[in-house]
């Protein structure tokens, strides 16, 4: 069980288990037809092979990279704290702003707003707004002080808040981020204990459902069954029947769904594009017959170029996570980071694209990450140059 957090282990491990339970279950979902299970065997086949390949392969760059830079951390801690503090305080704010009742349900459809394009009706001060978006990498600079002993009572307090910031963003995905990149900040590299995992997976099921309950309008309606077959299931038939009925979701060109991230780019450039209006699939209902809006990761692949975009977009997300798992099993220090903080999206996968989707947010992330721990490669270049001279 030493590979258990090997991509392609969790990537057939997840969709072997999801198609027990949509098989051998009472779910009211449509059945799946065969051009489902098709296009998932090319999605897993290039996936896995693409993973398990990439790690035969040594990548000189990657051993500039090996180690974390303590002074680099202890500088970006305070400022996370208190930028954390500061973050929770504007979702606070915007939430009640959008709902005075309940200021969970109110950020949710302020996030839902944002997504749809919609003009922000309140706008925070300068002052909180950019502390917001120090906050947003608070994550990475947490995993990087995970095995830092000396700041465990910092370490407690950095957690809350991180927490705390996490739940009120009242977004499933991200509780999925920080539950799963912890999970495997402390399982990778260390002997697996089960234990562990399921106490990760607990509370990780435990948030879900407070953050869905917390931003519901009506919790006393909740129907635990209906949860589990809408955000568990049900992108499995939603899929399917994109599979097999001839929608046409492109408006613009082939790619604006996968690519939306660098459409501004292009339009900078003289291409003649335009955004979708709604690339987030948040109007493009689909009734299995729950309704649904989420198609599993491989929507946006297939909608842009068809089983030729499963297999290509398989292969590259294979080779990517299998390159991080290959130096975060060897503990180098930011490949360990980085795929903690990816993991989620192998997890998701089932549910929705979290990769290409927020390109903006990945490359942002790879980029701080980057930063952290070239910091420390090129003073140790000048350190040991300055020794031999």
């Amino acid at each position: 069980m030493k590979d258990f957090f090997h991509p392609a282990v969790v990537t057939l491990l997840l969709w072997c288990i999801l198609v027990l339970i949509y098989n051998v279950t009472d779910h009211e979902l449509y059945d799946l037809s065969n051009r489902f299970y098709w296009a998932l065997l090319l999605w897993i086949i290039p996936f896995s092979l693409s993973s398990i390949l990439i790690c035969k392969f040594d990548f000189a760059f990657a051993h500039c990279l090996s180690k974390k830079h303590n002074y680099c951390v202890n500088l970006l801690y305070p400022i996370m704290v208190v930028s954390l503090i500061v973050a929770i305080y504007g979702l606070y704010t915007k939430g009640l702003y959008y709902n005075g009742d309940n200021f969970f349900n109110g950020i949710r459809a302020a996030g839902v707003a944002l997504l749809n394009g919609e003009e922000e009706t309140f706008e925070l001060p300068f002052y909180i707004r950019i502390p917001s978006t120090i906050a947003s990498y608070s994550l990475i600079v947490f995993l990087a002080l995970y095995d830092d002993k000396k700041k465990k009572k910092y370490y407690i307090l950095f957690a809350l808040l991180l927490v705390l910031f996490f739940v009120f963003r009242s977004n499933k995905s991200v509780i999925a981020q920080l539950i799963f990149s912890l999970l495997v900040v402390h399982c990778l590299g260390r002997k697996i204990s089960f234990k562990n995992i399921l106490i990760y997976l607990a509370g990780f099921v435990l948030l879900m459902f407070a953050a869905h309950l917390l931003r519901s309008k009506d919790s006393s309606e909740f129907d635990i069954v209906k949860f589990i077959s809408v955000y568990l299931l049900s992108p499995l038939p939603g899929f399917d029947n994109i599979l097999n009925n001839h929608y046409n979701y492109i408006s613009s060109f082939n790619g604006e769904y996968t690519f939306r991230f660098f459409i501004p780019c292009l339009q900078l450039l003289g291409f003649d594009v335009e955004v979708n209006a709604d690339s987030f699939n948040l109007h493009n209902w689909t009734y299995t017959p729950l309704p649904v809006n989420v198609y599993t990761i491989m929507f946006n692949f297939y909608v842009d170029y068809g089983f030729v975009g499963i297999f290509c977009f398989s292969t590259f997300l294979g080779t990517f996570f299998g390159v991080l798992y290959k130096y975060a099993k060897r503990n180098y220090q930011m490949f360990r980071v980085l795929y903690a903080n990816f993991f989620y999206v192998l997890v998701f996968q089932f549910f929705s694209d979290n990769f290409f989707t927020f390109m903006g947010a990945v490359l942002s992330t790879i980029f701080f990450t980057l930063f952290m721990y070239l910091h420390i490669s090129f003073r140790k270049t000048i350190i040991k140059k300055a020794i031999n001279e």
